[in-house]
């Protein structure tokens, strides 16, 4: 029967490419990688982490198909839901094992759903809303995929690859339109730099971290490899918000280093007194320039003091998904000072994630999205306790790497508006995915697999549960 099945769909993918070759090499891919998912679901998941990074300029979206990273996104969630719903033992689900938190998420994405009903555009509301439910599903789907150690290895390695070779190909102006060689800014084929440099340093954080973690092991020698790649890469993005994560990550790194702490100080120093050195005896960096600029300083100056003054006219509500383009302009007949009106009326962003969120949904989706957060943050905290209490000074180290590298992303959002972010929402799942590692630890489980294919029983674990965390 499989081989039947498989002789049809062959001949149904060799006539369609007769007809729409672009959309037959799609179909035959998404096929193929849900034959992977559908055995290796971690892998396949480690695969959409590093294609995140390459989701700006592919060689399908030039032929008007979806990119491969929502065509692979696709296929996992389809896999993911096929193993949850076919099995008689599913694999973990946040919704049963810490139902809080997970109620929290959908609830941020129904709330988000209702502001069409007061929003302007409607239809703009619906389809915003549908980005952020895409973003938010990560959230269980990662908990229920990253099972065992080596599944967070490969999640942490995948994010790492992805930023590298995205800094590569942005390098040669092989990515993006917006990237070339001769740019001042290395932006990496995201829309801007300080985009690139938002995703750089939780990579420079995880393979600090994960060097550390891998103490007497060749491997380790890759991660050090990578520090100096994203390092210089991030130093080319001349990214305010870049250096301002990279701050705090040197910060937490001393204050939540554990173990490592004293190791961190050193480390601390010498990049303060190299890039003290750098910026005043190489060159004087692009963002240092342009803080105090009058264009700078009035772009956001411009569109925070809308966005607040969207706040003040809708705190509760908001204005609804997807909206503030929609009624920025006229915010210009307004008696505001606004140093950039034409950003207004194009329109743009907001560029703050936080604000973002606040003028579209109000003080309650704020709310909601910041408990997503401090949940997040909070898991992993408690996943290093527990690591670090068995002994496991491999994971734990990984864990504080997750919470510090997750906390330093969120830093550089507040200079950009990126709540639709892939990379947001994998991070955020690391927290508990992590908490839910250590308690399988703590049960005597670790070795279970995810199941290897639809078709295989479903071997029993211990019987001693995930306990559930209420926020």
């Amino acid at each position: 029967m499989p081989r039947v099945l498989f002789v049809l769909l062959a001949m149904l993918l060799g006539a369609g490419a007769i007809r729409a070759p672009s959309l037959a090499l799609a179909a035959a891919l998404a096929l193929a990688f849900l034959a992977l998912a559908a055995r290796k679901l971690a892998i396949a998941l480690a695969i959409f982490v590093a294609l995140t990074f390459f989701d700006r300029t592919t060689a399908l979206q030039s032929l008007g198909l979806t990119t491969p990273v929502k065509l692979v996104g696709g296929v996992i969630a389809l896999a993911w839901l096929l193993i949850s719903l076919g099995r008689a033992v599913p694999f973990r689900q946040l919704v049963t094992d810490q139902r809080a938190f997970a109620l929290t998420g959908l609830g941020f994405v129904g709330w988000s759903f209702a502001s069409a009903l007061w929003a302007q555009a409607s239809s703009e509301a619906v389809s915003s809303t549908v980005r952020l439910a895409l973003g938010v599903s990560l959230l269980f789907i990662v908990y229920s995929v990253l099972m065992e150690r080596r599944h967070l290895w490969w999640f942490l390695s995948a994010f790492i690859v992805g930023s590298v070779f995205a800094v590569i190909l942005g390098s040669f102006g092989a990515y993006a339109a917006s990237a070339s060689v001769n740019d001042a800014r290395l932006s990496g084929g995201f829309d801007d730099p300080n985009e690139l440099a938002a995703v750089l340093v939780p990579a420079l954080v995880f393979s600090s971290f994960a060097f550390l973690a891998l103490r007497g092991r060749w491997l380790r020698w890759a991660f050090a490899l990578v520090l100096p790649i994203a390092g210089v890469a991030l130093l080319r993005t001349d990214s305010q918000a870049g250096l301002l994560a990279l701050a705090l990550a040197l910060i937490l790194s001393v204050v939540f280093g554990g173990q490592v702490r004293r190791l961190a100080v050193v480390v601390v120093g010498s990049v303060v007194a190299l890039g003290t050195i750098y910026y005043t005896v190489v060159t004087e960096p692009v963002a240092f320039q342009t803080i105090g600029s009058q264009g700078n300083v009035g772009s956001r100056e411009t569109l925070w003091a809308v966005g607040l003054d969207v706040v003040a006219d809708h705190p509760v509500a908001g204005v609804g998904a997807g909206n503030f383009t929609v009624v920025e302009p006229s915010y210009t007949l307004e008696d505001i000072n606004l140093p950039r009106a034409d950003l207004v009326l194009r329109p743009e962003l907001v560029h703050n994630t936080y604000l973002q969120v606040f003028a579209e949904l109000g003080a309650i989706g704020l709310a909601l999205f910041f408990a997503i957060i401090v949940a997040s943050l909070w898991f992993g905290v408690r996943a290093v306790r527990r690591f670090e209490a068995s002994g496991n000074r491999e994971l734990g180290l990984l864990a504080r790497s997750a919470v510090i590298g997750t906390a330093s992303m969120l830093l550089a959002y507040f200079f950009a508006t990126n709540q639709y972010e892939k990379q947001l929402w994998l991070l955020l799942a690391l927290g508990p995915a992590f908490h839910a590692v250590a308690l399988r630890m703590e049960a005597g489980a670790v070795s279970e697999p995810i199941p290897s294919s639809f078709e295989e029983p479903a071997r029993l674990v211990p019987a001693v549960a995930p306990s559930r965390v209420e926020l």
